[in-house]
C-alpha cells in the first residue's frame, strides 16, 4: 500500500522486495484468517490480545499502533503478557514510534513498563537481537525526560515571576 515493497511470482516461488530494512515478511505467520478486517473485528469484540497478535503477524505499523492504543489501561498487563516473545522487537519498535509522536505519554510509558516487566527474562536472553529496539526505546525515553525537565523548569520560573509580581500589587 505504501509503494515501498512489491511481490513477484516466479518459477523460484514468491519473492518479496522492500525498500525498508525493517520489513520482515514471514509467510508461515499468515493464513486466510489473518487480515486487517480480522484485527478490526477483534477490537470490536473487545479482544485486544487477539487483535494485537494479529496485527503483529501482519507486521503493519499502523495496525499495531492502533491496537496498542485501543487497549484499556487496566488491561495492559494481561495483554503484554499474552504477546509471544518472537514479536517483542516489533512491539518495542512500535511503542518507541508512539512515544515520539503520541500525546498519551503515561499510557505509552505504562506499555514500556509492562512489556519490560513481563518479558524481562526473554529480553535478557535475546538482548543481542533486541539491542537496537532497546536503544531506540532508551533514546526516546531520555528525550522525553529532557523535554519534560525543560518544561518543568520553565514553568517553575514563570510561576516564581507571577507570584512575585502579584505580591508587589
Amino acid at each position: 500500500p505504501t509503494g515501498r515493497s512489491f511481490s513477484a511470482a516466479t518459477t523460484e516461488g514468491v519473492l518479496v522486495y522492500s525498500a525498508d530494512e525493517s520489513f520482515i515478511f514471514d509467510p508461515t505467520d499468515l493464513d486466510v484468517h489473518v487480515t486487517p478486517e480480522a484485527v478490526d473485528a477483534a477490537l470490536n469484540e473487545d479482544q485486544p490480545s487477539r487483535a494485537i497478535i494479529l496485527s503483529l503477524r501482519l507486521n503493519e505499523d499502523s495496525l499495531i499502533k492502533k491496537c496498542i492504543l485501543a487497549v484499556n489501561p487496566a488491561d495492559i498487563p494481561a495483554v503484554a503478557s499474552s504477546i509471544p516473545c518472537r514479536y517483542l522487537q516489533r512491539l518495542m519498535e512500535a511503542i518507541t514510534d508512539l512515544m515520539e509522536g503520541c500525546p498519551f505519554l503515561e499510557f505509552v510509558l505504562r506499555w514500556c513498563q509492562e512489556v519490560c516487566k513481563v518479558h524481562g527474562h526473554s529480553i535478557q536472553q535475546n538482548s543481542r537481537n533486541l539491542l537496537p529496539a532497546l536503544k531506540s526505546l532508551q533514546k526516546a525515553i531520555t528525550r522525553l525526560h529532557q523535554d519534560l525537565a525543560e518544561t518543568c523548569s520553565s514553568n517553575e520560573y514563570t510561576l516564581r515571576y507571577l507570584c512575585s509580581t502579584s505580591m508587589k500589587k
